[in-house]
């Protein structure tokens, strides 16, 4: 029944607030990027969820530790075998609490969910030299049904 009603008022409400998207095209806006990813980290209050097949940016980490322990819960969702390669950097984040899945499977998604509000996708991996090198692309959306039917796969999904 909560679901039901939540479901509701989410659509209700997105159907009176207009969708906003924002593109990032890389390497030319990496850095600001990268500014705003950090702010999305340092504005969620209660949830982050990504789940991301390459995970080595060191400042992103360390944005993450500290949302951790502000009471921010955390999901990581991530490959098993770039698990692996940054298992050290990794750990950090599993000392304050951040829920880490390795699924069976290879996890080659690249996307951020910030709050239930704010949707990060796209065709790059939360690496420095993604940021600066690599030709990608980039987009943060709104869209409160988009989000919600991400949520729920990433949140239930057996992996």
């Amino acid at each position: 029944m909560f679901k039901v009603l939540f479901l509701s008022l989410l659509i209700i409400t997105n159907l009176f607030s207009e969708v906003k998207n924002e593109l990032f095209i890389l390497p030319n806006q990496g850095k600001e990027l990268d500014e705003r990813i950090e702010n999305l980290i340092d504005s969620s209050k209660n949830e982050i969820i990504i789940a991301m097949y390459n995970f080595s940016h060191k400042e992103i980490l360390k944005k993450l530790k500290d949302s951790s322990k502000k009471g921010v819960k955390i999901l990581l969702i991530l490959d098993e075998e770039k698990y692996k390669e940054n298992k050290k950097l990794i750990k950090e984040l599993e000392e304050e609490n951040v829920k880490i899945i390795i699924p069976k499977d290879k996890m080659h998604m690249k996307v951020a969910i910030f709050d239930n509000k704010f949707l990060l996708m796209g065709s790059m991996n939360w690496t420095k030299e993604s940021f600066k090198e690599n030709h990608e692309l980039i987009m943060i959306n709104n869209d409160a049904e988009i989000i919600l039917k991400l949520t729920n796969y990433l949140k239930n999904s057996k992996f």
